[in-house]
Order: structure tokens, then sequence, then C-alpha cells
């Protein structure tokens, strides 16, 4: 069988999907049918957050589909769904922003305190 014979697997119709997420990695409890939720969708991945109502942690997951079936990688977090939402849409923070902020809190912390309290 050739690729281009093969259908794209979609997150929605796949019962694999709730499988690959199917307990808490804190607690071990098994999520709540409403618990998953995909937060984006891109053409091969869904970014999906999960809360445990036993323990009330917080897991972000990579979903991948692809021909060969579902991957996924996930993360603890402390962000909740909306959290997510509105830092996906933040810019994307430079590396030279990251040094200057790290120079002030070395040197001058204080400064760094007045530029916060000025936003």
């Amino acid at each position: 069988m050739k690729s281009s014979d093969l259908t794209p697997l979609s997150l929605e119709n796949q019962p694999e999907t709730t499988r690959i997420l199917q307990k808490c990695p804190v607690c071990a409890a098994e999520y709540a049918g409403d618990a998953m939720q995909i937060v984006h969708k891109m053409q091969d991945m869904h970014l999906v957050h999960v809360t445990c109502s036993a323990c009330k942690n917080n897991m972000l997951a990579y979903i991948m589909v692809s021909y060969m079936g579902l991957r996924s990688v996930g993360l603890l977090t402390d962000l909740d769904r909306l959290d997510v939402e509105r830092l996906a849409d933040a810019d994307i923070f430079e590396l030279d922003a990251l040094l200057e902020i790290q120079n002030l809190l070395q040197n001058e912390p204080s400064r760094f305190i007045e530029l916060i309290l000025k936003q």
C-alpha cells in the first residue's frame, strides 16, 4: 500500500485519543469525560489541556496525528486552560530581552522593580 492511498487519522474520531490521556500521571485517577479540552489545532497536531478532577493537577499534551497512528508528548503544568489560550497568542519572547532582564536582576534589582511597577 502506498502512502498516497492512506487517509490521515482524525483526532476527533479516534477512540485511542481518550486512551492516550486516560489516567492522571500524578494520582492515577481516571480523567473525567470533560477533562480533556483541545486548546489549539494545527494541521497534524493538537494541543490538549487536561485537568485531573481528583488532584487538580494540569497537563498539556501535544497529540500528533499521522498515517502511523497517534503519538503524544505531555508535561505537567500549573497553567489552566485559559492561561494556555492567552499565552498561545502572546508575542514570542526574544533571547536578548531575557538576557537584559537577567542583567537587571543581577546588577540593578531596584531598577527592575521600578520598571515592572510602571507597567
